[in-house]
């Protein structure tokens, strides 16, 4: 059994795949399976293995195909269930581990046993070349966080990367199957992702949190997320929606049950559906006012950047309306937001401070000097800053 199993799903997608790939296969470590499941069109499945054509013939990766046109959430299912490994994560074809990534998640696994453990990811600036990685640090510190912790932030509408996903995280496979066994699936609702860590943080008590940047993040105008929330459909978020498995019906779950271009409608559909399957009692109702506020200013924020979002307004007006929530700060909301950080446990409260800080150093807040080379490739970039990672540590 391999120490690993990574799972790249990927749909019509030839020229990003190949960088996620190669980015496992020069890992510096090498007890791992890696497992590309193509979920592409059978026109587009020839480029994508045409892309693949070197690594394919390495032994330690499966190339699949499943039986027909699956929804993301289906294809994650189907793919993460071929996985043999004593840990299973997902690399998705927008991102790439940096190259001594599987060998410090294996020190921390081996250092805090557990179950689950996430990490961190840093933006690739260029979608074209020249690349260059964006330059932002962790504290490289593993904490054991609470899974009724992370919870409580999300009860308020505060969402943090740091949050086990998949696609940042290992999971011990055995507890995969738990997943199967007690709900019926690994992933459900709309995202994955999402659905994943909601019902990953009812299952289980606590994760790791490793603040590490161990993986990079790129190919944003082929995202679906970015593609819904600033109301600027692409190809690939046409395809998710059509494929989707009846998208209107899953909104009943969300604080707008409708398909509006806001975010945190999205994750808290994932949010609710999983409050409505919970095991644990973790789950506290959402904050009416905090999913107001918070979207309100993210409407805002991205509205300022040009995007159309009148639709997505009106619609978060109505829910204010209908909530009778005031457009001014509520008087009791920052008491009420006072008394649940004190619940909190106080290495909690530091790691919320942690995760709105960059670290450089001994100095933090403060961002280090972006480098100024450029590089043809991604995984050139990814060559270059592992090498002087391994420089420094020499």
């Amino acid at each position: 059994m391999p120490f690993f199993s990574i799972v790249i799903p990927t749909r019509n997608r030839p020229n990003l795949v190949p960088t996620a790939v190669q980015s496992v296969l020069e890992q510096d470590v090498g007890d791992f399976e890696l497992l590309i499941s193509d979920n592409s069109d059978p026109e587009r499945t020839a480029e994508t293995r045409a892309a693949l054509a070197g690594a394919l013939d390495d032994p330690r990766v499966r190339y699949l195909r499943p039986p027909r046109a699956l929804s993301m959430v289906d294809h994650w299912e189907w793919a993460v269930r071929q996985a043999s490994g004593e840990f299973t994560g997902v690399l998705t074809d927008r991102m790439a581990y940096k190259l001594y990534a599987l060998g410090m998640i294996r020190q921390q696994l081996q250092a805090h046993p557990a179950d689950l453990i996430s990490m961190l990811a840093v933006g690739i600036r260029g979608e074209a070349a020249p690349f260059s990685l964006r330059s932002r640090a962790g504290s490289d510190q593993a904490t054991l966080v609470p899974s009724a912790a992370a919870l409580a932030e999300c009860a308020h509408v505060e969402f943090s990367s740091r949050l086990p996903r998949m696609l940042n995280s290992f999971c011990r496979t055995t507890r995969l199957h738990e997943l199967v066994a007690n709900y019926g699936s690994i992933f459900t609702g709309m995202a994955p992702d999402y659905s994943f860590c909601f019902r990953i943080l009812d299952w289980l008590d606590a994760f790791v949190l490793f603040d590490s940047r161990l993986m990079v993040a790129g190919g944003e105008s082929q995202s679906n997320g970015l593609a819904f929330t600033t109301n600027r459909m692409n190809a690939d978020s046409r395809s998710f929606l059509a494929l989707a498995d009846k998208p209107l019906d899953w909104f009943r779950y969300a604080p707008i049950p409708a398909p509006v271009t806001i975010n945190n409608n999205f994750l808290l559909l994932e949010y609710e559906l999983a409050r409505s399957q919970q095991k644990s009692g973790r789950f506290a109702p959402v904050d009416r006012y905090a999913f107001y506020r918070r979207s309100a200013a993210e409407l805002r924020r991205l509205s300022a950047k040009g995007f159309d979002l009148a639709a997505a307004q009106q619609a978060l007006e109505s829910y204010r309306r209908q909530h009778h929530i005031s457009r001014a700060l509520s008087p009791g909301y920052e008491l009420r937001r006072l008394r649940w950080l004190t619940k909190l446990p106080v290495r909690w409260q530091r790691l919320r401070s942690a995760w709105r800080r960059t670290v450089s150093g001994p100095v933090r807040g403060r961002r280090r000097a972006a480098p100024a080379r450029g590089f043809d490739t991604v995984i050139e970039a990814l060559r270059f800053e592992a090498e002087a990672v391994r420089a420094r540590r020499r």
